[in-house]
């Protein structure tokens, strides 16, 4: 991460949490919110946490914000009891640079319209050459 960054954490409200990357002036550079859910896995209500907006300024792309937003954010999940992580990914390859992944190899809408994708523990063996 570009030296002199930080993110600050903060819950607006008891449905979101905001992250923050600020350069040491102030300057708000990179940003990320999630939304808390409570999703039905096979039956069960879980706690589910799903990344609504990730956005970097231009200038300040490269430096791993996103990366360690979505780290932080998995971190949270884990000490806050959260068992599904969600995207609405607008590049599949590009959150494979994360690791996510398509689930079970299937690239097609399931029966809810929906892409199922996880998140494999080493990224860099899901890397493709199609990004």
């Amino acid at each position: 991460m570009n030296p002199g960054i930080n993110i600050t954490v903060s819950y607006p409200d008891d449905r979101h949490i905001q992250m923050s990357c600020l350069t040491p002036e102030g300057k708000k550079v990179s940003g990320g919110r999630f939304r808390k859910y409570i999703a039905n896995l096979n039956g069960a209500r879980v706690k589910a946490l799903a990344a609504v907006g990730i956005g970097t300024e231009p200038e300040y792309r490269r430096y791993g914000l996103v990366r360690k937003m979505l780290e932080l954010s998995g971190e949270i999940a884990k000490n806050e009891g959260y068992l599904i992580s969600i995207l609405h990914p607008f590049s599949f390859a590009y959150y494979r640079k994360f690791g996510y992944d398509y689930k079970n190899g299937i690239t097609t809408p399931d029966e809810e319209k929906l892409y199922r994708l996880e998140k494999h523990r080493s990224p860099k063996q899901r890397i493709t050459n199609d990004e």
